[in-house]
């Protein structure tokens, strides 16, 4: 008779790897896939995470990794490539990363979404990356600077990478191959040289500040700009949104205007239009807009969608001091449907308040009604009523009551007219109360008695 001895032992995941703090915890080897992160300075790093994790997920463990101090955090966010349009999109971190990102394609930037009005705040490691961040838009024209100007910033940068300026062969070809500016040629070489020479004695940090010092007061520093044109003679415009407002920007002319967040009492969109409604009272050099209106329309519904959410998300984090109150009593189609659009990081009142960011405005703090911004049925553009998110397949659920007396008053209340949008649409249809409207198709549908309360209702967008 023989006896065998078998000796057996279970290694879910690599021990290195969990380690490393590379890998999600607590998920079997199965399941996990790579997900590429690469950093503003040019580092990347291959993490492994649920195949249905959320984007909060990889976010914590590409920010971990790199021992991102926690309240420097707030200000990145994950991007990817949009498979269908090719264009850089952000990951919402509340949904599972599979279903906006190609699972075969991974691949991600760890980048600054909100830019910080004064450097300072960040940490050492966090303001290297913002260097790295506006040395990249420089190059790539996405933050427009003259020659002068790059080749200033490039001696800031030569200062913190080099130290004080030494004669040397090889320095024409760090500047060629540093990524300052997109064309260099023997003049910017010799400018950044003698810009070079006037930072003896700087410190590699405080180069880096005097850089970022610099940066912050260009254009379009912090800005995520969005393609439209003009209406009256098709000049391309980029729609712009950062920590101060919205703005508008053509090129060769500069920022042409700046719709400060304090002078916003609205927004809101529908379709290819984006919509935003001023104060009735607004300062001297401003007052033709008072009470008035302005219209975009962006290249597409989905483009106007993004944008929209994006202006919602600076202004939660930049101004908005406590959340707006709660609306009590009855609830409507378009106010559940307007929160969805509502930013969830900062709304809690006790840590929304960022004393040494806001600071920086120079400005009266004010909350904007953005619960309110598409309540409005019988706005003139007919202000987006469905919530149809980024790459979903279907509207939002409501919880909708279907008491006939409510629905008598919802109806009247929708009623009410509201000042007209001024942007050519007088002969615009009478329009539809589609709140009102799918309520009663329910009741037709189903026969449910009046009293009945519907819990449920799930609506689904056809794929043509």
């Amino acid at each position: 008779m023989f006896l065998f001895t078998v000796k057996m032992s279970i290694v879910p995941v690599d021990q290195s790897v969990m380690e490393l703090g590379t890998c999600q915890p607590g998920v079997a080897e199965k399941y996990l896939r790579n997900a590429v992160v690469e950093y503003p300075d040019s580092s990347s790093d291959t993490f492994r995470i649920h195949k249905n994790a959320d984007g909060q997920v990889l976010f914590d463990l590409a920010a971990d990794y790199v021992k991102m101090d926690k309240q420097d955090k707030r200000y990145f966010s994950l991007v990817y490539i949009d498979k269908r349009t090719k264009k850089p999109r952000f990951l919402n971190n509340e949904r599972a990363v599979a279903k906006q990102s190609d699972i075969r394609n991974w691949k991600f930037t760890f980048t600054f979404k909100f830019f910080p009005q004064e450097p300072s705040v960040l940490s050492l490691k966090s303001r290297k990356f913002l260097v790295e961040q506006c040395r990249s838009d420089i190059y790539s024209r996405k933050i427009p600077a003259d020659t002068e100007t790059q080749a200033q910033l490039a001696s800031y940068i030569a200062q913190a990478e080099l130290g004080d300026y030494k004669p040397s062969d090889t320095y024409g070809h760090y500047v060629r191959n540093g990524r300052f500016a997109s064309s260099v040629d023997y003049d910017f070489v010799n400018a950044v040289q003698e810009y070079h020479l006037r930072r003896i004695g700087q410190k590699e940090h405080e180069a880096y500040m005097f850089y970022l010092n610099y940066c912050k007061n260009l254009p379009l520093y912090g800005i995520h700009c969005y393609e439209t044109k003009d209406h009256d003679n098709g000049i391309p415009i980029e729609m712009g949104v950062g920590a101060r407002g919205l703005l508008t920007y053509i090129h060769g002319k500069g920022v042409t205007h700046l719709f400060e967040w304090k002078y916003i009492d609205k927004i809101s969109f529908r379709r290819k239009f984006f919509c935003m409604k001023f104060l009735n009272v607004l300062p001297k050099q401003d007052q033709d807009l008072e009470g008035s209106t302005i219209v975009f329309k962006l290249s597409s519904s989905s483009v106007a969608e993004r944008f929209y959410k994006l202006a919602v998300e600076h202004h939660g984090f930049f101004r908005l001091l406590k959340t707006a109150p709660k609306a009590k009593g009855k609830r409507s189609f378009f106010r559940w449907a307007t929160e969805r659009f509502r930013s969830h990081k900062r709304h809690d009142s006790d840590t929304v308040v960022v004393p040494d960011e806001r600071k920086y405005l120079n400005e009266t703090i004010r909350t904007i009604g953005l619960e309110e911004t598409m309540d409005d049925a019988n706005d003139t553009m007919n202000i987006s009523l469905i919530d149809r998110t980024q790459g979903s397949d279907q509207g939002s659920v409501y919880s909708l009551e279907t008491e006939m007396a409510k629905l008598a008053i919802a109806e009247q209340e929708e009623v009410e007219p509201e000042e007209e949008l001024n942007v050519g649409m007088e002969n615009k249809e009478e329009e539809v109360d589609h709140d009102a409207a799918l309520i009663r198709a329910i009741l037709d549908a189903t026969m449910l008695d009046p009293d009945v309360v519907v819990e449920r209702v799930e609506m689904r967008e056809s794929v043509c």
